[in-house]
């Protein structure tokens, strides 16, 4: 007899609102001030993301009540 897991509860739709609006608010900006730059190579494009994504998540979101995500991350890991 197989044993059920507990169900996880459901997130809060209003967080999920915002995780979506962050989403879609950081593919917006990769392709307003990524897509327009030409790399030659995979590496070169790996690279650029990498910074980009770094420097994205050091900038204060209002979704985030004005907190970056990098230390929103590490408030909630203390």
């Amino acid at each position: 007899m197989r044993s059920k897991k507990p169900a996880k509860p459901l997130p809060d739709p209003c967080l999920l609102i915002a995780i979506n609006g962050m989403a879609e608010s950081f593919n917006e900006r990769v392709a307003a001030e990524v897509m327009s730059i030409n790399v030659a190579y995979h590496a070169d494009l790996e690279a650029l993301l990498l910074g980009f994504n770094y420097a994205y998540n050091q900038r204060r979101s209002p979704v985030l009540d004005w907190i970056s995500p990098t230390t929103k991350v590490t408030e909630r890991r203390r």
